[in-house]
């Protein structure tokens, strides 16, 4: 082999890492750019979940006040969350 060819092989090499490289780059920097959009927008819909929960859960106080009935809650808003493994009895929310 000559020094030219082995010179040759290494500048391929070394320009075929150099794309792979920018191309790695490139994809790492779009897959960061997306998840700080899906951070935010899940924040974003947590703390719309949290007011609209809250919401509700004022809605039924007025309802209680004004000796009216609470309609009951979709089942997925009743399901327990906790680690603890005990649901919540039905209607719980409405004894206060």
């Amino acid at each position: 082999m000559s020094v030219e060819l082995i010179s040759a092989i290494f500048t391929g090499l070394t320009g075929l890492l150099a794309a792979v490289a920018a191309v790695l780059a490139n994809r790492a920097r779009r897959v960061s750019e997306d998840g700080r959009y899906y951070r935010r927008q899940a924040r974003d819909l947590q703390r719309k979940l949290l007011a609209a929960l809250g919401h509700i859960n004022l809605l039924e106080e007025h309802l209680i006040h004004a000796r009216r009935p609470v309609p009951a809650r979709p089942e997925i808003l009743e399901s327990d969350d906790d680690d603890d493994g005990t649901p919540q009895p039905a209607g719980a929310h409405a004894a206060t």
